[in-house]
């Protein structure tokens, strides 16, 4: 059973794979609505009625849309209404909750950000109000490791899971269980050139086996994960980080540790050290992304032409994408080759090509920060640092 720790409250996990699902489900109508939510007190009672709202908005958007027959108007509604009667579901919430239906679809994310009331209807979901949870500080891996304890989490800043393992070993033990038993005995039979003692894990350990251990983990976290930039922050005691470190290639694999057995710890406590450590990471990249849009500027190298953004976004040639507070109204004709056409207003089944484009970004692994764009494109409603 998956595990997840709601660092502050009661939080949904978005992960890519959920973003994933939403931005590239396709059918006959989205709908998206997003609201701010209270986590205990009076005002949760409000919610609800609030909610009811906001479906009385949906429906009528949904009517608007004549090619959608009443049928199907009513098989989307009807699950999400029923969201109306379910008490324990509204006095389990964040500060926000985005609620994302379609034919036969139906995912609920609370987050902890005070979303603004909204409403949209059209032929993608709007993913824009959550995309923070995966953007700016981004999402991030914790490896904790000890020999009879193996656990991959995915997190963001504010929350983590547990993930299944996958192809990685789940202990020392399953790792070495399958090698030759003579070459197991050879390692033994080396003394004490090859054994030193754990200071905490209790026995001495066999330096050797340790270190293919370490291996059989490595090639499971780079199935696991890929290659993606993503942080990877390891866990382990502090003898076995140096260790770990010179059997692994992996090139996100952070340079700071949070030291000590993982197994005295708990969610929560994992979850703060590793993100105290990963917060300097972001940070980091972000400022490093500044700086070469600005220095990229005139060269080719960057773009702040909204459908040049759109355009390159969906090619998969955006690295970093700076996203100011404005949509890009407008549409995609799926290609090839693409065109992207952007309206200074909404026109009706109009998309925030923005929002799109932001999501293709972080699913092709590049990296989206919001907020105040970067002095030299500032007004811009967006800026692309592209690879090529």
């Amino acid at each position: 059973m998956t595990k997840t720790v709601m660092t502050t409250g009661e939080i949904d996990l978005l992960t890519e794979a959920t973003l994933a699902e939403l931005a590239h489900h396709r059918g006959p109508a989205h709908m998206s609505l997003f609201m701010p939510t209270h986590r205990a007190g009076r005002e949760t009672r409000q919610d609800p009625i609030r909610f009811r709202n906001l479906l009385g908005r949906a429906g009528a958007l949904l009517a608007a849309q004549e090619e959608l027959p009443a049928r199907e108007t009513d098989e989307l509604l009807t699950p999400v209404s029923e969201l109306l009667d379910d008490n324990e579901f509204w006095q389990h919430q964040a500060d926000g909750l985005a609620v994302y239906a379609a034919p036969g679809l139906l995912r609920t994310v609370r987050v902890p950000l005070v979303l603004d009331e909204e409403v949209v209807v059209g032929r993608r979901f709007r993913l824009r109000p959550v995309l923070p949870l995966l953007a700016d500080d981004g999402t991030f891996s914790v490896l904790a490791l000890s020999q009879n304890d193996v656990r991959l989490y995915e997190a963001t800043r504010f929350t983590m899971a547990e993930l299944a393992p996958g192809p990685m070993p789940p202990s020392m033990a399953e790792a070495l269980a399958h090698e030759d038993p003579e070459a197991q005995l050879q390692v033994r039979a080396e003394g004490q050139a090859g054994m030193f003692h754990g200071h905490g894990e209790g026995d001495e350990i066999d330096k050797q086996a340790l270190e293919r251990f370490f291996r059989a983990v490595d090639r499971g976290l780079r199935a696991r994960v890929g290659w993606r930039r993503h942080p990877v922050v390891l866990a382990a005691v502090g003898y076995y980080l140096p260790m770990y470190r010179s059997v692994s290639d992996h090139p996100a694999l952070v340079g700071e540790a949070v030291e000590g057995n993982p197994q005295g710890r708990s969610l929560q406590e994992l979850h703060a050290d590793a993100w105290e450590i990963v917060a300097h990471v972001f940070e980091s990249a972000r400022r490093e992304a500044a700086e070469r849009l600005e220095a990229g500027a005139g060269t080719g190298a960057t773009t702040t032409d909204a459908v040049e953004v759109v355009g390159a976004a969906l090619a998969g040639r955006v690295d970093s994408l700076f996203l100011g507070d404005r949509p890009a109204w407008g549409w995609v004709h799926d290609g090839p080759p693409i065109v992207v056409d952007v309206h200074d207003e909404p026109q009706p089944g109009d998309d925030d090509l923005l929002d799109l484009a932001a999501t293709e970004v972080l699913l092709t692994g590049g990296a989206v920060y919001t907020g105040e764009l970067p002095g030299p494109v500032r007004g811009a409603l967006a800026a692309a640092l592209l690879r090529w």
